[in-house]
């Protein structure tokens, strides 16, 4: 038997902290995380995901409690009126929120974010599986769900409150019942995914493998407390929504079984977003779909014939990347939008060579006129789950790097030790550094514009050998009698950035401004 567990609730100020709440949050993080990487994996703007998943969550406990008070607890109408529905914390019932959660799909991906609506949503819904876990442990330390008495080995002792007097029964925890039988699914979503599945394949089979399971499980809830729920002719309301909800995971996976289609030759139901070059802005940065890629990655194109071109990456994501590629003696028919690769290697610092097929989706000039170039976006078509695996899991360590580097402590630049970065016969005064930018001070305006790049600029620090680096522009602001201009740091070797940070981290400053964007 399972002993009693109380935890205890804390509060915070105001705000309580309790078991429930905590498990749910942690739930709610996992899944966010899990659908976010396996929108990484299939090339999906993980904004759409990341923003869905909120939507789709919040409409879950909007319409989840509304269910509770209309189908479970009318009685709580009748005496609170039109409050009783208002009060969305106090009460939910889970298929409601099954309810909500397909409203909030369909009003964010059919309205407020047009997307194709089963591949955006299935991804959601495989990550679903691991948060409803911790959802279920909250809900069986809650003892949300207590079950009819029993001797089963998993039954719980508790402690109840009989008509005035207090007894000890071992009774059923569905909650606990419920996680454990997530597991299953979970793992069942796992298996599946070896293989490629269509676009709502995973919804269905949730549906063919919740319902039943939960449709059993009522079967144990308990009648003989003032817990106990309605029944219409015989059955709760979530047994009844396991009957619509199996119904339609059958006719779902109808649909949806077998292997993926091949995508037609017009593309998806909606046009990719062409890749865009610019170099990253503040708001940018926070797209988790793309990262600049660090200094060393090539790109090698192989065409027919001899032609061999080999580009440095600026952007990578795990379904394109931004190439730069040097004009010098080709032709321009020799690259053109729509135009296919048939083989693309990557060579990204730290991994093994990786080779796929590639499509050239837009072309601009890099506006270099020492170095004339122009500026490639190419989608990946045709890769292998390895190397999606491979990227997403390269983009995803990229990125917590960005994210520390970020938070990375920096220098405040004193009279003493002066650091200077020369732009061509100018010299700025650097008034913060840190190891990816720098904000200096210009007695009068220079002419450049946000994120305008500042090619090969030098930056001399005290006892270092001077670094040559390009730059852009990422901060402009006026500070009488001077101009401060932040700048971040591109294309940078190693070993440059390794001698900068040691120099900033000998010199930190407790200061928190951001000295670039």
């Amino acid at each position: 038997m399972i002993p009693d567990i109380t935890l205890p609730v804390y509060n915070l100020g105001p705000i309580p902290i309790d078991p429930w709440g905590t498990l749910v949050c942690i739930g709610f993080v996992l899944g966010l995380e899990v659908a976010r990487a396996r929108g990484l994996r299939l090339g999906l703007d993980v904004r759409d995901v990341v923003d869905a998943v909120v939507c789709i969550v919040l409409t879950g406990f909007v319409v989840g409690h509304l269910v509770h008070v209309l189908a479970y607890h009318p009685e709580q109408l009748e005496k609170d009126g039109v409050m009783a529905l208002l009060r969305i914390w106090a009460g939910f019932s889970s298929f409601g929120g099954f309810i909500g959660a397909m409203l909030g799909a369909v009003l964010f991906f059919r309205v407020l974010r047009p997307r194709p609506f089963w591949k955006h949503a299935d991804v959601v819904m495989f990550g679903f599986p691991f948060g409803w876990i911790f959802g279920r442990l909250g809900c069986f330390l809650a003892r949300d769900h207590i079950g009819a008495q029993t001797d089963f080995f998993l039954g719980q002792r508790m402690a109840l409150n009989l008509e005035g007097r207090s007894v000890v029964e071992v009774r059923h925890n569905l909650g606990l019942y419920e996680a454990l039988f997530t597991m299953l699914i979970a793992a069942a979503f796992l298996i599946a995914d070896r293989h490629p599945r269509k676009a709502g394949f995973y919804s269905a089979l949730w549906c063919l493998m919740y319902a039943p399971a939960r449709f059993c499980f009522d079967f144990l809830r308990n009648t003989d407390l003032n817990t106990a729920d309605v029944r219409w002719a015989g059955l709760t309301p979530a047994q009844w929504g396991c009957i619509l909800m199996f119904s339609g995971g059958v006719y779902m996976m109808s649909r949806f079984r077998g292997p993926p289609e091949p995508e037609p030759a017009g593309g998806e139901e909606r046009p990719r977003p062409a890749l865009n070059p610019v170099p990253y802005n503040r708001t940018e940065r926070r797209n988790w779909f793309r990262i600049p890629a660090p200094p060393g990655c090539q790109a090698i194109l192989r065409e027919e014939g001899d032609l061999v071109r080999v580009a440095p990456i600026l952007e990578l994501s795990a379904g394109g990347m931004a190439l730069e590629i040097a004009t010098d003696g080709v032709a321009p028919e020799d690259l053109r939008v729509g135009m296919e690769i048939a083989r693309l290697e990557l060579r990204l610092s730290g991994e093994a060579p990786m080779v796929c097929e590639a499509v050239v989706r837009n072309l601009r000039p890099n506006g270099d006129s020492e170095f004339p170039g122009v500026i490639c976006g190419v989608e990946l078509v045709r890769v292998s789950a390895a190397v999606r695996n491979t990227l997403v899991h390269y983009i995803m360590r990229r990125e917590r790097t960005m994210l520390q580097n970020r938070r990375a402590v920096r220098a405040r630049c004193g009279e003493g030790e002066p650091v200077r970065i020369v732009v061509g016969d100018q010299a700025f005064k650097v008034r913060d550094l840190s190891s990816s930018g720098a904000a200096m001070l210009a007695d009068l305006p220079t002419g450049w514009e946000m994120n305008g790049v500042i090619p090969a600029v030098t930056l001399e620090i005290p006892g270092e050998d001077p670094i040559t680096v390009d730059a852009r522009v990422a901060r402009i602001e006026d500070r009488p009698p001077h101009v401060l201009y932040g700048v971040a740091f591109q294309r940078m070797s190693e070993v440059d950035v390794g001698r900068l940070e040691r120099w900033v981290r000998q010199r930190a400053s407790t200061t928190h401004e951001r000295p670039h964007g």
